[in-house]
């Protein structure tokens, strides 16, 4: 029940000389208060910026105050203008590196600080030595993809340290895209838009499941594949039935059933696959096939 008999309170915001009782209870209920407030005394501003991430509403803070601000949150050294470089360390510092991203200027220093702390920190650096690209891909090889045409050197690192990650080498040379697929057995190919059909049985050979990655596999892989995991079906677009009777008569083969339901994979035109390989469709009787499919499979005999 609404109890009217209490007055309404007014906003800070709507009071033009609010006392210091006033201002504490408005910063008490939320820091952000404290841009409504015009002028307000330091003992305000700290206890603003201890219940919330509002230096940016405190006009002319003084250098302790700045200080105290980027102890308690780097990034607020995106809002204080012209920092010192002791400012600066100190956002480096508590941001783990990530601060350089609001330095305009940042020295060699306090870039070698930042990538040591955080190696991904190199996105935000301009200007960057080769000792510095070299430092980031050490310390992490997801690093190579914020450089730009990377040395074959550098991407001979990357690749031996990881082969899925030639996915961010911009410009890999030849060498390296052959580096990247032998080492990873096949499982870069995923990012082969022709590979050659070398390249295609070197991959499913080493993992079937490569087969998920291979852009327009040709025939004699499909049914390779097929032969012997038949429920990779599902991965071929408008399988031939050729295609889809090698599916069904591994999975006789195999026993297996109504747990790998071919049928829904099969394109309707092969319904001859589903009567000739009932138990492989899933279906457990021929009588599921509708009448006029029987019929125009008969009459194709």
């Amino acid at each position: 029940m609404l109890d009217f008999s209490k007055p309404k309170e007014t906003h800070i915001s709507l009071i033009a000389d609010p006392t210091f009782e006033q201002m504490t209870a408005a910063i008490e209920k939320t820091g952000y208060n404290i841009q409504f407030i015009y002028e307000p005394p330091e003992d305000i501003c700290y206890r603003a910026m201890n219940r919330g991430y509002c230096f940016r509403y405190i006009r002319n803070p003084s250098t302790e105050m700045t200080n105290k601000a980027l102890s308690l949150n780097w990034y607020n050294l995106k809002f204080v203008k012209n920092p010192t470089p002791e400012q600066e360390d100190i956002a480096i510092e508590n941001s783990g590196g990530l601060a350089i991203q609001f330095i305009e200027r940042p020295t060699f220093a306090q870039k070698m600080v930042a990538i040591t702390k955080t190696p991904s920190s190199i996105q935000y650096i301009k200007n960057l030595s080769e000792n510095m690209i070299y430092l980031a891909v050490s310390l992490s090889s997801h690093c190579i993809k914020f450089i730009k045409n990377p040395s074959e050197k550098l991407q001979l690192q990357v690749v031996n340290d990881n082969p899925l990650y030639i996915e961010f080498i911009d410009n890999p040379t030849p060498e390296i895209i052959d580096l990247a697929f032998e080492l990873s057995k096949g499982e870069t190919i995923k990012w082969i838009d022709n590979p050659t059909i070398a390249q295609q049985w070197f991959c499913v050979r080493n993992s079937p499941s490569n087969f998920h990655y291979v852009k327009n596999p040709c025939e004699s892989i499909k049914r390779y594949i097929l032969r012997r995991h038949p429920v990779y079906i599902h991965r071929i677009e408008h399988p031939s039935r050729e295609l889809c009777l090698i599916a069904a008569r591994a999975c006789v083969a195999k026993g297996l059933k109504e747990d790998t339901p071919l049928w829904k994979f099969i394109d309707k035109f092969s319904i001859d696959v589903i009567l000739t390989y009932p138990s492989a469709t899933g279906l457990p009787h021929v009588e599921f096939v509708h009448d006029a499919d029987r019929i125009q499979y008969e009459l194709s005999l």
